[in-house]
């Protein structure tokens, strides 16, 4: 069920067990000892409520430092199968991970925090993923109300590291543009053109 390599779970920021300082003209051999993975398991169903085939599913451990930082090497990868169900194996024994899905047409779906084990079986998580809603934006010139045709729009929402992009679409013949959110999202929509100062709202 996958290997981990033994006290990567233990590597924070500025510290790694796996890294090794060798000076120039000079040879260093190092032992790895690898242990048995732990796994999480767990099924994705979409917006209509049937498993989720294709689904793109990650574990991302969650910080174990006082810099937030995670710890090195300690996510994988992995795409649902056609009854909607994951295994991810390899991962660091005893560390909880956030299970994080994406999917064409939904919104992505975060669920955790979840300890990966090496029992059997392995803990289970159910993600059910949300619709994404549409926004419809329209871009005017301030003064004239005309349509700005050729804007950039996309949306900015709450991440980890403060706001991240989303989006990016450009406004039509009409000035408009049709962005993609997640339900329940604090959402800020951003507008630029080369010809107008940045417009948020």
């Amino acid at each position: 069920g996958g290997w981990f390599t033994k006290g990567a779970g233990d590597a924070t920021r500025g510290y790694g067990p796996r890294i090794a300082l060798v000076e120039p003209g000079h040879v260093a051999a190092a032992d790895l000892v690898v242990e048995r993975g732990a796994r999480l398991a767990g099924v994705v169903f979409g917006p209509d409520g049937a498993p989720t085939p294709g689904a793109v599913v990650r574990a991302l451990a969650r910080a174990s430092d006082p810099m937030g930082a995670p710890p090195a090497s300690t996510s994988t990868v992995v795409a649902s199968g056609a009854d909607g169900v994951f295994l991810l194996e390899g991962l660091a024994p005893d560390m909880p991970y956030d299970v994080v899905v994406t999917a064409p047409g939904a919104a992505e779906a975060r669920v955790g925090p979840t300890v990966a084990t090496t029992a059997m079986p392995p803990p289970r998580v159910e993600v059910r993923l949300a619709p994404l809603r549409a926004l419809d934006v329209l871009v005017v010139d301030a003064e004239q109300g005309t349509p700005v045709v050729g804007a950039a729009v996309w949306v900015t929402v709450p991440s980890a590291v403060g706001r991240s992009s989303r989006g990016g679409v450009v406004t039509d013949a009409q000035g408009l543009a049709r962005v993609e959110l997640a339900p329940g999202v604090d959402a800020t929509v951003v507008a630029m053109h080369d010809d107008y100062l940045r417009a948020e709202g």
